[in-house]
């Protein structure tokens, strides 16, 4: 098994490359580092056994970040569960491809986990597509009981026919646009170059909106709007926030269109070779990371959108939500296959 090593820096929480698996695939030795940081205080390891997963973050965001924060809470349950067993080694900045490459290196077992949103996903199983739909879920507590329950199970259960395994669903958030003009209703978006995610359902909504959606890595996403490529993009709030968006961008809509979820996601070859009793320290380490981070998330997401008024003058519009909601049920009269589990999950929502 090959075997990439990471430096977590407790003052900053910053990842940065340490050692990787030698050319036969062998795995080296390494220590974890004895400041690994949890996201509330300096952790102890001790001494570790010489097994470890590799997990690839290219979400391009170091330090505090849903994304982030949810591999560092992973790591911290895995070594509580395994007695130091399991650790992760964590890549920020895009260092090792984009999203769509890292899904598809967990898949063909280059890398052991992987933890990106749900739309990447559906690349791989199309049971994930219905999560992708605009204006699914009315709160993160509606997310959250269709996440954990069967429909939930249901797709992350999908993955294993591909060779993944699913642990289990973080938060990602509401996603919300920014844009170089002010947007107060679909009609601004006419024509409007917008960098999406590259997931179907998203490119479609946006579409229909009448905007030119535009799939982009995020690494090219801050240059294409200094230099006028797009006019815009979508994203959670602390995705804006990290990425200096608002540099660009002075000007977002809250339009929280779409909520993504982030899936815990592991080789299956490499998850059913381990014993049974590490099979199932993996999966409530998942769980319990999850339970840590979705506050967390929230509480970054809504800070974020805060921090961009007050502190970097953005004009944040609170769109009139009902015609970008009109044009989501346009979207879910041209997908019927859709219907019943749409049904299913909007008479979950607890508010309802």
């Amino acid at each position: 098994m090959k075997k990439l090593f990471a430096l977590l820096c407790a003052a900053s929480l910053l990842v940065s490359i340490a050692g990787c698996g030698n050319s036969s695939g062998e795995t080296v030795s390494e220590d974890p580092p004895a400041d690994a940081q949890d996201g509330s205080g300096e952790q102890d390891w001790g001494e570790a056994e010489n097994t470890w997963l590799s997990c690839i973050s290219s979400n391009l965001m170091d330090g505090e970040h849903p994304f982030y924060q949810a591999q560092v809470y992973f790591d911290q349950c895995l070594r509580e569960e395994t007695n130091n067993k399991y650790g992760l080694d964590i890549y920020v900045g895009g260092q090792l491809g984009s999203d769509s490459e890292m899904v598809e290196g967990c898949l063909n077992g280059t890398y052991e986990f992987v933890l990106n949103s749900s739309g990447l996903f559906a690349n791989i199983s199309e049971d994930f597509n219905i999560f992708d739909l605009p204006y699914l879920f009315s709160s993160n507590e509606h997310a959250y009981a269709v996440l954990d329950g069967e429909i939930g199970q249901n797709a992350l259960d999908s993955l294993e026919e591909y060779g993944m395994v699913g642990l289990g669903y973080g938060e990602s958030g509401f996603r919300n646009i920014t844009s170089s003009f002010q947007i107060n209703s679909p009609e601004d978006m006419k024509g409007m170059k917008l960098r999406t995610m590259d997931v179907p359902m998203h490119i479609e909504y946006f579409n229909l909106l009448g905007a030119n959606a535009t799939p982009m890595a995020m690494t090219e996403v801050f240059t294409s709007l200094q230099q006028g490529t797009i006019d815009g993009h979508e994203n959670l709030n602390m995705g804006i926030l990290s990425n200096r968006i608002y540099e660009v961008n002075p000007y977002v809509t809250v339009s929280e269109h779409i909520y993504t979820p982030i899936v815990y996601a592991m080789n299956a070859d490499y998850f059913y070779s381990l014993p049974e009793e590490d099979q199932e320290a993996i999966r409530r380490a998942a769980q319990r990371s999850i339970e840590m981070q979705r506050p967390e998330a929230q509480r970054q997401n809504n800070a974020a959108l805060e921090i961009m008024e007050s502190e970097y003058g953005v004009t944040v519009t609170q769109v009139d939500k009902a015609p970008f909601i009109a044009v989501a049920d346009e979207m879910y009269a041209q997908h019927p296959e859709y219907s019943d589990l749409v049904a299913q999950i909007r008479a979950m929502d607890p508010n309802a």
